[in-house]
Parts: C-alpha cells; structure tokens; sequence
C-alpha cells in the first residue's frame, strides 16, 4: 500500500510540473506568433480585405513554420 502510494504521489508531482512548464511555454509560444502576426498584417497591402490578409499571414506563417520542421529533422552534411 505504500509503495503504491509513493508512486502516486510521483507520479502527480511529475504530471504537475509538467503542466506547469507546458503552459508558460505555450504563452510563450502565443506570443511571439501573435507579434509575427502583428508584423505580417502591418506588411499587407491595404487593398486587401482583413480575412484575405489574415489568411496570407497564415499561409505564411505555416510554410515557415514547416521549412523549421523540415530543417530541424534532416542531418547536417558536412
């Protein structure tokens, strides 16, 4: 019965730090894509409606966030 409760009782702690830093580093994360937002609609033609420059931004942003994945993944060649 103890032992069963010290691992428990790990175990929450564990799941709680994890939340804990999960999240400050999902508001940090929102942050700098809200101002990479920001930055992008600022540099939008303004014949553009809002939604096609929202959706421009986006698609963006998307493609940049891939190109990082894709370079992360792939090994460096000497």
């Amino acid at each position: 019965m103890k032992n069963w409760l010290a691992t428990m009782m790990c175990g929450g702690l564990l799941l709680a730090g994890g939340v804990a830093f999960g999240d400050d580093m999902s508001k940090e994360h929102m942050a700098k894509h809200d101002q990479m937002m920001k930055d992008c609609m600022a540099r939008q033609d303004s014949s553009m409606g809002k939604d096609a420059a929202m959706k421009a931004c986006n698609d963006v942003l998307k493609k940049d966030a891939m190109s990082k994945d894709k370079m992360d993944k792939e090994p460096m060649h000497k």
